[in-house]
């Protein structure tokens, strides 16, 4: 008898497809963020982020991504994150079309001992082949760095709930 492996997997939920918070945010030169739902928030350790990016190009792109989603806490440290190309790897962003709307579902697995508190919710993209280049955001002719907040997320004991 060998080792026994128990993998959990953090399945998106449906959305709609518009979001419930429309942004506007531009990755690189052509990748257009315009909005975000967020399903769940506030929520217990152990549960699952659920987090839907609607995106659109205004240009070809012969370079693939991959998004990176990211939990901070009040300290920088990240405590959650997946890193995925678009649609868990399903649509790639050298697929996109011009003006083709991208919907791109996220679940992030909190660990089950993540204290009570409030984190930074955090995404951004990279180059597939060279992670550590991060694409520039722009909000409007500013830029803003080579990642994006997007909310303020509060996890809460699981009895607080009740």
């Amino acid at each position: 008898m060998g080792d026994v492996r128990l993998a959990v997997y953090a399945v998106p939920l449906a959305v709609a497809n518009t979001p419930t918070t429309p942004l506007k945010a531009r990755f690189g030169e052509a990748i257009h963020l315009e909005g975000y739902t967020l399903l769940n928030n506030p929520l217990p350790p152990g549960d699952i982020l659920q987090l839907a990016l609607f995106w659109r190009t205004s240009a070809p792109l012969d370079e693939r991504y991959k998004v990176f989603v990211h939990l901070y806490d009040a300290n920088g440290r990240i405590v959650a994150q997946t890193d995925s190309e678009p649609g868990d790897g399903l649509m790639p962003t050298t697929t996109w079309e011009v003006g083709q709307s991208i919907v791109d579902r996220y679940g992030v697995l909190l660990p089950q001992e993540l204290p009570p508190g409030e984190y930074r919710l955090v995404i951004g993209l990279y180059r597939l082949t060279a992670p550590e280049q991060r694409l520039p955001v722009w909000q409007g002719e500013k830029r803003v760095g080579d990642a994006l907040e997007l909310n303020r997320v509060t996890v809460h004991r699981l009895d607080a709930r009740e």
